[in-house]
């Protein structure tokens, strides 16, 4: 008996200002996709413009989504290798890319989860980083 009345509570109940906080989510859900993918590609663009300078780096430039890979075999380094290291040095986390299977191995993954002026930081950390490994000024 109380399963019964909790089931109807919780399939039929839905409150009103709920369900018109859906029915605006549904009605707006091209726009917000549309203004989203703008803040991505406007992010990529931040980030890879300057992962683009840093020596033994490609950044891989999605059509869309939310994250970049970054190719990093050109540093001699393994991806996990890249990324804790990168991590030590500059305080930028990247994700190993390899959990995604053999064809990502060697890449890191970087995500637009942040700000512009924190994918900005970012760049510049991940590009001194890479100038590290060579030995450059």
């Amino acid at each position: 008996m109380h399963a019964d009345n909790l089931a109807l509570c919780s399939l039929y109940g839905i409150a009103g200002f709920i369900q018109d906080a859906a029915m605006t989510a549904i009605a707006q859900t091209d726009q917000v996709a549309l203004e989203m993918r703008e803040i991505y590609q406007r992010r990529c663009q931040v980030l890879c413009d300057h992962v683009d300078h840093a020596p033994g780096l490609v950044c891989l430039r999605p059509a869309s989504g939310m994250f970049a890979l970054v190719d990093v075999r050109g540093t001699g380094l393994s991806a996990h290798e890249f990324a804790w290291g990168l991590f030590k040095a500059e305080g930028v986390s990247v994700l190993d890319a390899s959990a995604f299977g053999p064809s990502a191995e060697g890449y890191v993954r970087v995500a637009f989860t942040v700000g512009e002026d924190q994918l900005a930081e970012a760049g510049r950390r991940i590009v001194r980083y890479a100038i590290s490994l060579t030995g450059q000024a």
